[in-house]
């Protein structure tokens, strides 16, 4: 129900209130007619039509059947089943009235006590993943005090449902964007404290529908051309768009790209709720278990991943292991995908990638040995997996799966498929492979398996964690990979280069200020820059168990006073010698070498997997606009085409020796 059909609502029942009111008085009026006395008769007419609104009238039902007994006029008959129907309508008024006036109380009452000083959250949108973040709210209490959460809904919802919110401190404007004009669009807006809020969620289920909503957002309330702009948002306001389609989100990403050009414009950051679910899976399972158990050097790591089952957390799952699956410049990534209906989801899975860089078949795609360093493989099986082909099917693999996720939604093939794996694994010599299973739809099952994880059938094996107990607010925020995307954003704007190390002019910006005139993509290479940081932390591990040196004193050696590599001095990077000395020391060092060459594979497999081709023609064409990057090719080839870029791909090393230094002033 929108903020004007309230209105309407409070109008009709002050309408039948006053209605029940006259009809009550009328019966009061012919029922004591017989009252000699016209001041006890005034007075019994009003206690009776008080009365009434408390569902205790003077003048019973019962009272007024025995009256119509008595008499034949049609006129006190009409009047008197009026009045038995307007008793109940007085007693809704009531009850009406009295709740709106607890709500209102309690409202008041709850904005009065936080509103001040105050940060506000608005979240468009209400359906059942809203309804998770809602339940879950914040990490603590402390942490929910510190914002007022506004919640925009098209649907009606149930008094009650809206009354356990408000306890909450949430509140409900049921109102519909896209059915409102712009007078009724400034009262919502006014009132839901669009113009102070921090943070922003379009959480609608349609991609489209919350671009609309970005877009109206802008229209109310991006800078204008002059400082008179009265509406806008808050300086460091943030808007969070949910976005699953991988047009839609380009489409977003223009639209965005061409404004933030233009001037200066809210922070923007797109949504997957499946990629959320995936990146908390290889958060807490990494994708790497399998050796650090067993103490491997990451040289003879290999990423060899199986997922059966190719819905939205399949397809994130093999997204995401693109970036994550890089622990060296060699190591290969091979992906085996297991579904009924693969054929039709491959085929649609396909306009991820471009053709310039992957060979692909029905069943195979292949990423191009010139577009980066290391190999990967997908391949795509049409199989059902309850039947014996699923275990001819292990039998028959080079190499055994180091990672598992099953993303069925039928139960009674997800536990076959956890018996055959296990069984096959166990008589493989096998028993530490992590094997993480969907269950959203029986958490019995799931924590079950869960408390039970000392059984050998069920060692190893997790559960993908339900977004019903993971996703929140804070989840949403996720100001900790926000804040470490910033730092490194922050350093490659920083990087000054000089021949001689002089000092730069000064270029004093702040991790924010970098942030906002970022585009969209740019920013998201950064995040990934960000999630890759736990990977980067077991190889740099692995190396100081293997070279016996710590990694500080690895980093002075390379970047220190008398730097090897480069030299940090008066705030710029320089060479230590000329550029041809560097890359004669970055070949010869085989860790800064192999960290570069990691580094770049890396992006350029992030690339790859949002759709960027190479230069085919290799003229050195770049263009954004149609996803053209002429350093998408092997470490090797950027070194004899473009070698001044060598340098930013020991970005990461750079940033960790500066982090030292920063920890001894």
């Amino acid at each position: 129900m929108g903020e004007k059909n309230k209105f309407k609502m409070r109008r009709f029942l002050v309408v039948v209130a006053v209605t029940a009111l006259l009809i009550s008085i009328t019966e009061g009026v012919i029922y004591y007619s017989s009252y000699e006395n016209p001041f006890f008769k005034v007075l019994m007419i009003l206690q009776n039509s008080i009365n009434a609104f408390a569902f205790k009238p003077g003048i019973a039902i019962k009272d007024v059947r025995e009256a119509l007994e008595k008499t034949d006029s049609v006129w006190v008959h009409a009047v008197g089943y009026a009045y038995c129907i307007s008793i109940f309508a007085a007693y809704y008024c009531t009850l009406a009235t009295v709740y709106k006036l607890l709500e209102r109380a309690l409202r008041f009452a709850f904005i009065f006590k936080r509103n001040k000083g105050k940060e506000h959250i608005l979240v468009f949108g209400y359906n059942d993943d809203v309804k998770i973040i809602l339940n879950n709210g914040f990490e603590s209490a402390n942490e929910a005090k510190k914002y007022v959460v506004h919640v925009i809904s098209p649907e009606e919802i149930g008094a009650e449902e809206r009354y356990q919110y408000l306890k909450k401190g949430y509140l409900f404007h049921q109102f519909d964007c896209f059915k409102a004009g712009a007078g009724d669009l400034k009262y919502l807006f006014q009132h839901a404290y669009v113009d102070k809020a921090t943070q922003i969620i379009l959480l609608d289920e349609s991609s489209i529908r919350n671009f609309s909503l970005l877009q109206m957002l802008y229209g109310f309330y991006a800078p204008g051309e002059g400082e008179n702009r009265k509406r806008k948002l808050a300086d460091n306001a943030k808007i969070f768009c949910r976005c699953d389609d991988d047009g839609v989100r380009r489409m977003i990403a223009d639209f965005y790209d061409r404004h933030t050009e233009s001037g200066k414009i809210f922070d923007l950051e797109l949504v997957d709720l499946a990629e959320m679910q995936v990146r908390k899976m290889y958060d807490t399972y990494s994708l790497h278990n399998y050796y650090t158990q067993k103490n491997v050097d990451t040289k003879e790591w290999g990423t060899n991943l199986l997922i059966i089952g190719f819905g939205g957390v399949g397809q994130q799952a093999l997204l995401q292991s693109f970036s994550l699956g890089i622990v060296s410049s060699e190591n290969p990534i091979t992906v085996n995908v297991l579904d009924f209906h693969i054929q039709e989801k491959a085929e649609i899975f396909a306009n991820h990638f471009s053709l310039d860089a992957f060979e692909m078949s029905k069943d195979h795609f292949h990423l191009k040995d010139d577009v980066a360093d290391g190999s990967m493989d997908i391949y795509f099986h049409n199989m059902d997996v309850r039947y014996k082909q699923f275990r001819k099917f292990l039998e028959n693999q080079q190499n055994l799966p180091t990672y598992v996720v099953i993303a069925i939604d039928d139960l009674d093939i997800v536990t076959h498929c956890v018996l055959e794996l296990k069984q096959f694994l166990a008589d493989h010599g096998e028993e530490n492979v992590p094997i993480v299973l969907r269950m959203d739809s029986d958490r019995r099952l799931a924590d079950y398996i869960s408390d039970n994880k000392d059984r050998v059938i069920f060692k190893d094996v997790s559960i993908l964690e339900d977004r019903k107990r993971f996703l929140s607010f804070a989840y949403i925020l996720n100001e900790n990979i926000d804040s470490m995307a910033k730092a490194f954003n922050l350093k490659y704007s920083l990087f000054r280069f000089t021949e001689d190390g002089d000092a730069m002019p000064d270029r004093t910006i702040t991790e924010q200020e970098a942030w906002q005139h970022l585009k969209l993509f740019k920013r998201d290479s950064s995040r990934e820059l960000a999630y890759h940081e736990k990977v980067k932390r077991l190889i740099y591990d692995q190396y100081e168990k293997t070279a016996k040196i710590k990694l500080k004193d690895k980093l002075a050696e390379l970047f220190g006073h008398d730097g090897v590599l480069l030299l940090h001095r008066n705030d710029a990077w320089s060479y230590n010698g000329s550029e041809e000395d560097f890359m004669q020391n970055l070949m010869a060092d085989d860790f800064a070498y192999e960290i570069a060459k990691m580094e770049h594979r890396r992006w350029c497999y992030f690339m790859v997997s949002r759709g960027w081709r190479p230069d085919k023609n290799g003229d050195g064409l770049k263009s954004e606009e149609w996803l053209i990057n002429p350093c998408l090719v092997t470490e090797e080839k950027l070194i004899e085409r473009k070698p001044y870029m060598v340098k930013y791909d020991l970005m990461p090393l750079l940033a960790e020796y500066v982090k030292e230094e920063e920890k001894k002033r």
